[in-house]
């Protein structure tokens, strides 16, 4: 089983370094040890904004297996500048499990481990430009949270129609 995880995130990494797409601005995970997503563990990214005029789609990334023992995820989201200042914070759920079968949502590369992207926030205006910090908690009251083996953050610019 621990070969096999490794595969998969082997395999998880290199999906992420050679995927094309030129709307992407960031994306970036952090692996959570093998018992899971510890509510002590808070993944946090720094990122640069270099346009404040366009809006953005803020997405979380989940690695899970199949062994995730809840249909869906809520996830809290924090948004402060250089300084510490929050600009926002939300609390959001997305599914893992399809609700009405059980079926994993996500895509596959080896076995029982799926990647899916939840939205956060569809049209995130920056205030300003500049360095900001994003925080991600889990928030389901289960510690650690089993079968997550990572979350981060992807941040896309809007397409850009010639």
């Amino acid at each position: 089983m621990k070969n096999s995880k490794f595969f998969s995130r082997i395999f998880f990494i290199l999906i992420l370094f050679f995927s094309c797409n030129n709307n992407r601005l960031f994306d970036q995970n952090i692996d959570f040890s093998e018992t899971g997503w510890a509510t002590s563990v808070n993944p946090k990214f720094e990122v640069s904004i270099t346009d404040n005029n366009i809006p953005y789609t803020l997405l979380c990334n989940i690695r899970h297996s199949s062994d995730y023992p809840y249909s869906r995820i809520f996830v809290r989201y924090t948004i402060a500048d250089s300084t510490g200042n929050v600009i926002e914070k939300k609390l959001t759920s997305g599914f893992l499990f399809d609700p009405k079968n059980g079926t994993p949502l996500g895509t596959t590369g080896i076995g029982d481990v799926y990647d899916i992207r939840i939205l956060l926030e569809e049209k995130l205006r920056f205030p300003f430009t500049g360095k900001f910090n994003i925080t991600l908690e889990q928030q389901m009251r289960e510690d650690p949270l089993v079968g997550i083996f990572s979350a981060g953050i992807r941040i896309e610019k809007p397409d850009v129609k010639p």
